[in-house]
């Protein structure tokens, strides 16, 4: 799963540069928080089922966010 996300993060390496984010730095927090939250037992993910929707709430949530804050218009 860490490394499905980490591909998806990859597709948007020039955008993520471009707002000047260093972004070896950004891919080894986001790997070492995700490494974390999909532990057994610790973590923001609990069981199986929750960790499926959790990570799909994450991702709508960050994804909302980077749109709102990245747009010129609002």
């Amino acid at each position: 799963m860490v490394k499905s996300a980490l591909f998806l993060i990859r597709i948007f390496r020039v955008p993520i540069e471009m707002t000047g984010v260093n972004y070896r730095q950004f891919e080894i927090l986001l790997k070492m928080k995700l490494t974390a939250d999909f532990r057994n037992g610790t973590g923001a993910f609990r069981n199986h089922t929750s960790k499926r929707n959790s990570f799909i709430y994450q991702s709508l949530t960050y994804a909302l966010f980077g749109a709102m804050l990245g747009s010129d218009d609002i």
